[in-house]
């Protein structure tokens, strides 16, 4: 069985594929239209790559 690698993104990472300002990452995040974070340590917080993925195609079919 392969091993899928699982990649994450900080929120610098993911202002580059989103190119909104950080607090607005942050509050969609709490209400529920974004993606939320996952822990890796007590002060770092990272979004899975699958799950942007998935919302910005998701958002793109909403688009049309």
């Amino acid at each position: 069985m392969q091993k899928s690698e699982v990649s994450y993104l900080r929120i610098n990472q993911v202002l580059k594929k989103i190119p909104v300002c950080k607090s607005t990452i942050w509050h969609w995040s709490k209400n529920g239209s974004f993606p939320s974070p996952h822990k890796l340590g007590p002060k770092i917080s990272a979004w899975l790559e699958a799950d942007i993925d998935a919302w910005l195609l998701a958002k793109g079919e909403n688009d049309q």
